[in-house]
C-alpha cells in the first residue's frame, strides 16, 4: 500500500494532466460549471479511493479511462435532470374542473409524458443520442465527440430512436392530426 504522501503526489500529477480536458468535456455536455466540477471531482475521488489499481495505469490510459468515466457521469446527470423535469399525468388530471381553460396545456403535458415514456423505452445508446440532441441542443459532431463515436453512428442511432418513439406513440394511440 502506498503512503498517503505518494498517493497525493500521484493524484496531483494526474490532476495536472487531465483536469482541464475532463472539466471542458463535462461543461460542454452539462452546460454548467458547477455540475462539471462535481463530475470531475467525483472521478478523482474514485481514483484516490482505488489508487492501488489506478496508479498502475499509464497517463494515456488514465486519460482515456477518465474521459469515459466523465462521459458516463455526465449522461447519468442528464438523466437525473430529465426525470426531475417530468410531471406526472395524475398531477395534471387532478386539476379543479373550473381550470378547464388550460386544456391545451394539459394535452401538451400529456404528450410530453408519452414522449418521455417512449424515450425511456429506448436502448441506452439511442437514449443518450436523443437526450444530447433534443434536450441539450448538441450537433451530430458534438454528440459524436461526447460519446466517442462517429457522426454517422449518431445519425443512425437518432434515426432508429425516432422510429422507436413513433412506434410507441402509435401503439399508445397518439396521432398528430
Amino acid at each position: 500500500m502506498r503512503s498517503k504522501r505518494k498517493k497525493e503526489k500521484w493524484l496531483r500529477h494526474i490532476y495536472g494532466i487531465t483536469n482541464q480536458e475532463f472539466f471542458f468535456l463535462a461543461r460542454r455536455v452539462l452546460k454548467s460549471d458547477a455540475e462539471a466540477e462535481e463530475i470531475v471531482q467525483d472521478v478523482y475521488v474514485k481514483w484516490l479511493e482505488q489508487a492501488d489499481y489506478y496508479e498502475k495505469k499509464s497517463d494515456e490510459e488514465l486519460l482515456k479511462l477518465g474521459t469515459v468515466m466523465v462521459k458516463h457521469a455526465c449522461y447519468n446527470m442528464l438523466q437525473k435532470r430529465q426525470s426531475h423535469r417530468e410531471v406526472s399525468v395524475m398531477e395534471i388530471t387532478e386539476l379543479p374542473a373550473e381550470e378547464t381553460e388550460g386544456l391545451e396545456e394539459l394535452l401538451k403535458k400529456e404528450e410530453a409524458e408519452l414522449v418521455d415514456r417512449a424515450i425511456e423505452a429506448l436502448s441506452e445508446a439511442e437514449k443518450a443520442v436523443v437526450i444530447l440532441k433534443y434536450y441539450h441542443d448538441m450537433s451530430y459532431r458534438e454528440i459524436a465527440e461526447t460519446l466517442g463515436i462517429r457522426e454517422k453512428t449518431v445519425e443512425v442511432r437518432l434515426r432508429r430512436a425516432k422510429k422507436h418513439i413513433k412506434e410507441v406513440l402509435l401503439d399508445e394511440g397518439y396521432s398528430r392530426e
